[in-house]
């Protein structure tokens, strides 16, 4: 700037612009109250970048939106997708309601600015603080519209956010139910098996009953019903896919998995051998069969528990 004045007034000039007795001159005291607003500008406009993570915001909350329209399927992939679209809505909604409070402290710093500066040096509606007082005026309005914004886009996703936990929340408590009344009708069924079972061979004995089975096709059938009734409860539970909060299967499934594969291998090659009329198997033959029906059994079930994993994940 050049600050020009007629000769008579060049004391009051120097007051004005260099000296005041000390302190900071009218004009320097003008000029830094300005620095601040200027520098609250460049603030606004290079470091909050808040209308992105806005207009993010909003795409997030439209899709949840989408969500409760009628006719939407409902399936397990698009009630996760949303309870982690809801999580995403929930953080960017906190960061924008913190940056609404930065742009009211924002303007409340652009107003005080302004009055000190007017208290410092009225100024005018035309020239350069007239241009200053057009720029203020301007940037403390654009700071009211963006507040305005914030707090409208912090709002719907609050409400939405709100409306689409109840319904995710009531979504997972009715898969949950539906998961226990499936495991209990697996209890059930698995029950009634093992009990009929239990029962059949109790009426056997009880009753001196001899099954019309060759005598070397007793030892691998009572080692196939053993390894059921060891392995069936445990083992229909982990792989079922409807059953929700189940363990892995561990070292316990797997290694009743394999003993129902070998005996049954076993029982396999003894029941040929039956059929048939082949001569009495080879104890060679006989191993090969079960260890056959062990690897079938346990990668079987390797691929069905990470298909079940794979879907509840």
């Amino acid at each position: 700037m050049v600050v020009t004045c007629a000769p008579r007034h060049q004391g009051e000039l120097n007051r004005w612009t260099w000296r005041n007795g000390g302190g900071l001159p009218p004009f320097a005291a003008y000029l830094l109250h300005l620095t601040k607003i200027r520098y609250q500008c460049r603030v606004h406009r290079s470091e909050l970048r808040f209308r992105d993570r806005g207009d993010a915001l909003e795409r997030d909350v439209a899709d949840l939106v989408a969500l409760h329209e009628e006719g939407q399927e409902i399936t397990p992939d698009r009630w996760r997708a949303a309870r982690r679209n809801l999580e995403r809505v929930r953080v960017a909604a906190m960061d924008l309601a913190l940056t609404g409070v930065g742009l009211s402290e924002m303007a409340r710093t652009v107003r005080i600015a302004q009055a000190n500066a007017r208290a410092v040096l009225p100024g005018g509606t035309r020239g350069p603080l007239g241009d200053d007082q057009e720029m203020t005026e301007w940037f403390a309005a654009q700071l009211e519209d963006d507040r305005v914004y914030v707090e409208a886009a912090v709002r719907r996703a609050g409400d939405i956010e709100a409306i689409t936990a109840a319904r995710i929340g009531q979504w997972f408590h009715e898969r949950e139910e539906e998961g226990r009344r499936h495991s209990d009708r697996l209890t059930l069924l698995q029950t009634s098996v093992l009990g009929a079972l239990l029962m059949s061979l109790g009426a056997i004995q009880a009753f001196q009953y001899r099954l019309p089975l060759p005598g070397r096709l007793y030892a691998p059938l009572i080692a196939v019903l053993s390894a059921l009734a060891l392995t069936l409860p445990a083992v229909v539970t982990w792989l079922s896919q409807r059953v929700p909060d189940r363990p892995r299967m561990g070292l316990s499934g797997y290694a009743g998995t394999a003993a129902v594969g070998g005996a049954a291998g076993w029982l396999a090659v003894s029941l040929a051998t039956h059929v048939f009329r082949l001569p009495v198997q080879e104890p060679g033959w006989t191993v090969l069969a079960a260890l056959a029906g062990t690897a079938a059994a346990t990668t079987a079930a390797a691929l069905r528990a990470r298909s079940v994993r794979g879907r509840r994940s």
